[in-house]
């Protein structure tokens, strides 16, 4: 399969605070990790309430958040039900981890 992204992805690892609305309706508010980030989006993991794609959701890192839209999702399955979600960042917004990026894209020379 070949992949058609317009932006590199690069590798992450830290902890947010994502708020929305599951699939079913509820609203949801927890913790869940970065597994990828670009400049205009993430790979969200660890979401124990499936939203929907289209959705918004906010994400904060820190003092900082955004909303962002849900491209997809990806349920694990199992009884835990991890899931993966896919999100863009919406037009206007501003993206909660700009050191993040900066850091793992361009980073600094030996």
């Amino acid at each position: 399969m070949i992949e058609k992204r317009r932006e590199p992805r690069v590798q992450a690892d830290f902890a947010v605070e994502v708020s929305g609305r599951s699939a079913s309706g509820q609203l949801f508010s927890q913790t869940a990790h970065v597994a990828d980030i670009s400049n205009s989006g993430a790979l969200l993991r660890g979401i124990e309430h499936e939203p929907r794609c289209g959705d918004v959701i906010q994400v904060r890192f820190g003092d900082k958040a955004a909303r962002f839209r849900v491209i997809w999702t990806l349920a694990s399955g199992s009884p835990q039900r991890v899931v993966k979600v896919a999100v863009h960042l919406l037009e206007g917004q501003t993206y909660p981890w700009p050191d993040e990026i900066q850091r793992r894209l361009c980073p600094p020379s030996a």
